[in-house]
């Protein structure tokens, strides 16, 4: 039975797959970051253009943009902190203790073998 050979786009697939999974916990703290200036630099746009009132249709126009972006960027940093949180603090674990401690029939039927749930891990962050 002859082997099929690897072309060079699976190979360059396979090194960006591995290349993005070293890089994922990096670019979670660059991340945060990121969320974090933008924040900052919303927080004081909109301080600066609120003093200056609703002179005109374009400050009115900013001012609503501005708001509009601030939730979305604490959204953004929120979510990045709890997935970070989550592989911290092993919620799949906690979760599956708990249900067990508290007498849950069949549980572990629910739950993926503990060789598959860092597969699972990984496919999450790469969701998110």
């Amino acid at each position: 039975m002859s082997e099929r050979r690897s072309t060079p786009a699976e190979r360059t697939f396979r090194g960006l797959r591995a290349l993005g999974a070293a890089l994922t916990p990096w670019l979670l703290d660059v991340g945060s970051w990121i969320f974090g200036g933008l924040i900052a630099v919303n927080l004081i746009v909109m301080s600066s253009l609120i003093t200056v009132g609703p002179v005109d249709r374009a400050i009115r126009v900013s001012i609503v943009a501005f708001a509009c972006a601030l939730p979305l960027n604490v959204a953004g940093i929120c979510l990045l902190r709890i997935i970070t949180d989550i592989k911290a603090v092993g919620f799949d674990d906690l979760t599956l203790k708990a249900f067990q401690d508290a007498g849950f029939p069949d549980i572990d039927a629910y739950f993926p073998p503990v060789r598959e749930r860092e597969a699972l891990r990984a496919r999450r962050s790469n969701v998110v």
